[in-house]
C-alpha cells in the first residue's frame, strides 16, 4: 500500500468522524423516533407531557411519556426537557458512532476511486468517461465491504442510541460477546450492509455524478461545487436507503422491544403489520436532515483534506 492510500484513508476517516460529531444529535433523535412502540397515548390519555415520574413506572416494553402522537418535533422536545440535550441525544451512542463512521468511509472513499475506474475500463470508456453505471456499481460495493467491516460498532451505536428509549442499559462489547459471540455482533448485517451499499451508491452516484456533469459544462471544481454536489447526493442517498434503514434499526432492537424473533423478516412484517407500507419511510424526514450536513461537513471537508495533504480533489 503506498503514501496515496494512507493519506487518502487519513482524510476520510477524520472527515468522517467530525461529521459524525456534529450530527450526533440528529442521528439520535431518528433512532428513538423509529424505534418506540406504536402510539398508546390516545389510548392511555396521555401525551408528550407525562411525567418522568410516570415514565419510570411503565411497562418496559414502552411508555406514554415517550410515545409520539404529537409528532416528530413534540417528541424531541420532550426528550430534552426529561432527560436534557446532552444526556438525550448527544451522549447515547455517540463514540461506537464516530468509530463506525470514520471506519466505514476510511474504507467507502479509498478504494471507490479504484474501483469506480476499473468498471469503467471493463465497460469500455477511460477514467475521464466514468459514467453512472460505474458509479453506482462502486459506490454500491464499497458501502457493502465498508459497513460490514464496521458492523459491530454499527450494532453498539444503534443500541446506545436506542437504549434510553427503550429503558435498558448501554451496551457493552462484553455484553454483546456473552450473547453469541462474533455472531450477535454481525446479527442484523444484512440491512445494515444492504443500507450500507444503499446509501453509498446514492451517495457516490448524486456527489460524483454531479461533480461529473458541473465540470463537463465549465463549473469549477472548488467549495461552492462541493456544498451542491453533496446536498444532491444525501438526496439519492437517504431516497435509496430509508426502508433498510429503518428495517436495520428494529432488527437491533427486536429483543428489548420484545419481539419473538430478531430477524430481518421478522422485523418486516412487524413494521408493516404496525405501520403499513408507509412505515418503511418512517422518520425520512429526519434521516434527510441529519445526513445533508453529515455530507456537507464530511464530502467538504473531505475535499480540503486531500489538496492539503497533496491528492488534489477527487476526480
Amino acid at each position: 500500500m503506498g503514501d496515496e492510500f494512507w493519506r487518502t484513508l487519513l482524510a476520510s476517516a477524520g472527515s468522517a468522524g467530525f461529521s459524525a460529531l456534529a450530527v450526533s444529535p440528529l442521528d439520535t433523535l431518528r433512532v428513538r423516533w423509529q424505534v418506540t412502540p406504536a402510539p398508546v397515548a390516545a389510548a392511555t390519555g396521555h401525551g408528550a407531557d407525562t411525567t418522568a415520574a410516570s415514565a419510570a413506572s411503565a411497562p418496559r416494553r414502552g411508555t406514554s411519556a415517550n410515545n409520539h402522537s404529537g409528532g416528530l418535533m413534540r417528541f424531541g422536545r420532550g426528550v430534552v426537557r426529561r432527560e436534557g440535550f446532552m444526556q438525550g441525544l448527544v451522549l447515547p451512542g455517540l463514540a461506537p458512532n464516530v468509530l463506525a463512521i470514520a471506519t466505514c468511509s476510511g474504507i467507502r472513499f479509498t478504494l471507490y476511486p479504484k474501483i469506480r475506474n476499473a468498471v469503467t475500463q471493463r465497460v469500455g470508456g477511460s477514467d475521464g468517461d466514468k459514467g453512472a453505471v460505474a458509479m453506482t456499481v462502486a459506490g454500491f460495493a464499497t458501502g457493502a465491504f465498508g459497513y460490514w467491516v464496521s458492523a459491530p460498532f454499527w450494532m453498539l451505536k444503534t443500541l446506545g442510541q436506542a437504549a434510553p428509549e427503550l429503558k435498558v442499559g448501554k451496551p457493552t462489547l462484553s455484553e454483546l460477546w456473552s450473547q453469541g459471540g462474533v455472531v450477535r455482533f454481525y446479527r442484523g448485517a444484512t440491512p445494515l450492509v444492504l443500507r450500507g451499499a444503499c446509501l453509498s451508491a446514492g451517495n457516490m452516484l448524486g456527489y460524483d455524478g454531479t461533480k461529473t456533469l458541473a465540470k463537463r459544462n465549465g463549473v469549477v471544481d472548488g467549495p461552492v461545487l462541493h456544498l451542491v454536489a453533496s446536498v444532491v447526493s444525501a438526496a439519492t442517498a437517504t431516497a435509496l436507503a430509508a426502508p433498510a434503514d429503518i428495517t436495520m434499526a428494529r432488527v437491533h432492537t427486536a429483543r428489548y422491544r420484545h419481539e419473538t424473533s430478531d430477524s430481518v423478516l421478522r422485523a418486516v412484517q412487524s413494521l408493516v403489520r404496525e405501520r403499513g407500507l408507509p412505515g418503511f419511510f418512517r422518520g425520512y424526514p429526519v434521516f434527510f436532515i441529519r445526513m445533508a450536513p453529515a455530507f456537507t461537513l464530511n464530502l467538504t471537508i473531505y475535499e480540503q483534506a486531500r489538496r492539503l495533504l497533496g491528492l488534489g480533489y477527487l476526480e
